[in-house]
């Protein structure tokens, strides 16, 4: 187990350091998919790895799949917390303090749900229309995933 868990760190770490640079060369735009890529490109490059040196080792990938998973909904979070929106615009003030009409206006429901809304529709998960929202097969894609878990681990939505 020891092995296997030092094994997955040295990919895990070579992977955080070119997503910071691929971060800060390309942006947020597309976060989660440039993301999963390179976990996916980690993995695979362990994979590879042990093919070579004839010692499969599932914990390893397994290890570094599961924790490269953890370290994206750690950002995830951190980028679509309301919660941590709402602290960071108090944070912002210079006082520490904001009346209260005011951050009415920075966090009220519709532009709370617009916002979301918008970032949906940035990553290609909805197309917005005059009257209506229209999932894209991506997001149709991604909620068969959903709907697969779910029913796998008995969840209720």
């Amino acid at each position: 187990m020891d092995q296997s868990l030092l094994l997955s760190i040295q990919f895990f770490i070579p992977a955080v350091l070119v997503h910071i640079l691929l971060c800060h060369l390309t942006g947020t735009e597309k976060f989660m998919l440039k993301g999963l890529l390179l976990g996916i490109a980690a993995n695979l490059g362990l994979l590879i790895f042990l093919v070579t040196q004839t010692n499969f080792d599932i914990v390893a990938i397994y290890l570094l799949g599961t924790g490269w998973l953890a370290y994206l909904m750690l950002f995830i979070n951190l980028l679509n917390s309301v919660t941590l929106k709402m602290l960071e615009a108090l944070g912002n003030e210079v006082s520490g303090v904001l009346p209260k009409e005011a951050f009415n206006k920075f966090f009220n429901e519709e532009d709370g749900l617009n916002t979301r809304l918008d970032s949906l529709s940035l990553n290609e998960f909805i197309i917005k229309k005059e009257d209506i929202i229209e999932l894209t097969s991506k997001a149709q894609f991604m909620l068969g995933i959903i709907s697969v878990l779910r029913k796998l681990f008995n969840m209720k939505s």
